[in-house]
């Protein structure tokens, strides 16, 4: 299982890191990307500091197939947090936080966003290369976790 490390530096870019190899990234909108002071304001700030489960993300309902051509990309990967609740939301310091992902682009609502699709595509293949693993009491499979310091 990969365990992979991401952190909130205070600057503009930030690196993600898996098997010995790091890769530019960042989490959070503009002036509040990767600062922590920033996390716990929703679609502005870093993803909260913690543990998260890399699964994939679906979306589901009858229009989830709709949804996911016009929101999401299917080959996102969804975070969820190590929380106790396994679900798609966290809370930090008492303010709902949720629907975090892991995707490349140049948009971040406390998403962790890598910056370029080429990287993007070699850490989906290093997640995807390995087994899948069920999180602990749940049908839920995994990819591995990250740890955001």
């Amino acid at each position: 299982m990969h365990i992979c490390t991401f952190e909130l530096n205070d600057e503009p870019m930030s690196k993600f890191e898996i098997a010995g190899r790091a890769f530019p990234a960042f989490s959070g909108a503009g002036p509040h990307a990767n600062k922590r002071t920033f996390m716990c304001v929703p679609d502005l700030g870093p993803l909260p500091v913690g543990t998260y489960y890399i699964v994939d993300r679906k979306s589901g309902g009858w229009l989830g197939a709709l949804r996911d051509s016009v929101t999401d990309n299917p080959e996102w990967f969804a975070l969820y947090a190590d929380d106790g609740r396994v679900d798609d939301e966290t809370f930090c310091d008492g303010v709902k936080r949720g629907q975090f992902r892991l995707h490349a682009g140049s948009i971040s609502k406390g998403c962790i966003t890598i910056a370029t699709q080429a990287d993007f595509n070699v850490i989906k293949g290093m997640l995807r290369g390995k087994n899948e693993y069920f999180i602990s009491g749940q049908k839920i499979r995994h990819y591995g976790k990250v740890i955001v310091k």
